[in-house]
């Protein structure tokens, strides 16, 4: 690749409704656009033998679309329900008639019952009987696969199996995806038939076969995916030739409550484990337990903190600077490894989102340029779209502190020297 910056022609990232490939497949809330990542590849005119990482790959834009356009991919997320979500996009027909004949030798009345335990996440949500066959399938699945994010087919099988349990455990969602209920009273439960829960299963894979994206592609490259953190990536140094992503943003928004319908399917018979993997998602709401320091994490970043530790609303200079601290280093540490991974002239492109902490702004788009070029990647080019909606104003109370509640999302690239 050679040594020169370029001028990208870049699209509003942000998703529309019905016209994403993934909005089809599964609609996750955070993301970006399908357009954004192919006219971002148009620009980048990466040879053929690329191969383009995502650390924050959430449910899978960008390996999708690198793939389909014929190149090399690799996805690292720590949430593994992600993984799989975006696994089970690369599945073609005979991936769905596979998984079809799994799903119709499941039991409906001969199960083994005993696999529930009355710790089990899904009764959050579940009467007895239904949390029993869900978590039945659930462990079914897992013995026959050990590794779901490896495999289209069962991948596709627990997509299947998100996507069911998330539409009945609606009346818990609320408005803000991210907040997601809990039955308090046991009559509040969801109680579903389980031959209704296998035929809902048939009907959504069948439903797939008129939209795999691999049958449809002339050249499709291969696809990796990674659980571990952006903060310890599992790759060799200089491996990667771009990376195209979207880190969480600085919006205290708990990732690992947003998908605990799905993590309750997967790991709710480990209720401990969802716990300490939302303590590790960067962006949590939780706090370390800790000491941690801040250095090099740049100037704004660093005013920012100052600002929140001398305010004086509630928490501000304990929960809050704490969170804000944390938030800053994860993306210090991010983006340390980052600079480790990246070839020599390759380019890192992300898209970040402006936040307020009360009536402190919090530019992070300054705060990521401003690490990355102490970590020798070189600022090329900034486009900032204005945002209407954000899951951080929803709360009204942050009316109180400001009257700007619209956000800008900005797209930054770089390249590594």
């Amino acid at each position: 690749m050679e040594d020169i910056s370029i001028t990208p022609s870049i699209s509003n990232p942000k998703r529309l409704t019905n016209k994403n490939n993934g909005d089809e497949w599964y609609n996750y809330y955070a993301g970006f656009s399908d357009s954004f990542v192919r006219e971002i590849l148009k620009s980048l005119e990466l040879p053929k033998e690329a191969t383009i990482l995502d650390p924050w790959n959430g449910s899978g834009t960008t390996t999708l679309n690198c793939a389909l356009a014929g190149y090399n991919v690799i996805g690292i997320d720590l949430n593994p329900v992600m993984n799989i979500i975006a696994k089970s996009k690369f599945c073609d027909a005979n991936d769905v008639f596979s998984a079809l004949k799994i799903v119709k030798g499941l039991r409906v009345k001969c199960y083994p019952k005993h696999t529930l335990d009355k710790s089990d996440f899904l009764l959050h949500w579940f009467d007895f009987n239904t949390a029993s066959y869900i978590r039945y399938i659930s462990k079914f699945l897992q013995k026959k696969c050990k590794d779901i994010s490896l495999s289209t087919v069962y991948s596709l099988i627990f997509l299947a199996l998100f996507s069911l349990v998330r539409k009945y455990v609606g009346k818990f969602i609320a408005s803000n995806p991210t907040w997601v209920k809990k039955s308090k009273l046991e009559d509040e439960k969801v109680s579903v038939n389980n031959n209704k829960i296998k035929s809902d299963l048939l009907d959504f894979i069948n439903g797939k076969l008129s939209s795999t994206y691999i049958d449809k592609a002339a050249t499709v490259g291969t696809e990796i995916f990674h659980c571990a953190s952006s903060t310890n990536l599992p790759l060799e140094n200089n491996s990667i030739d771009a990376i195209i992503t979207s880190p969480p943003y600085c919006t205290r928004i708990d990732y690992g409550i947003a998908t605990s319908p799905e993590l309750g399917v997967l790991l709710g018979n480990f209720p401990k484990a969802i716990d300490e993997l939302r303590r590790k998602l960067t962006g949590r709401t939780t706090i370390d337990k800790n000491e941690f320091k801040v250095n090099n994490v740049g100037p704004t970043a660093n005013s920012i903190l100052q600002e929140i530790l001398e305010h004086d609303s509630h928490a501000s200079s304990s929960y809050y600077y704490k969170n804000f601290a944390q938030y800053f280093i994860e993306i210090k540490n991010s983006l340390e490894q980052i600079k480790r991974v990246i070839k020599k002239h390759g380019y890192f492109v992300c898209v970040v989102q402006d936040s307020y902490y009360k009536e402190i702004y919090c530019d992070l788009a300054t705060i990521f340029t401003e690490i990355a070029e102490a970590n020798d990647l070189i600022f090329i080019h900034r486009q900032d779209f204005m945002s209407k909606f954000s899951m951080a104003n929803i709360n009204n109370k942050a009316k109180k502190y400001r009257d700007k509640m619209t956000a800008n999302e900005t797209v930054l690239v770089f390249q590594s020297k």
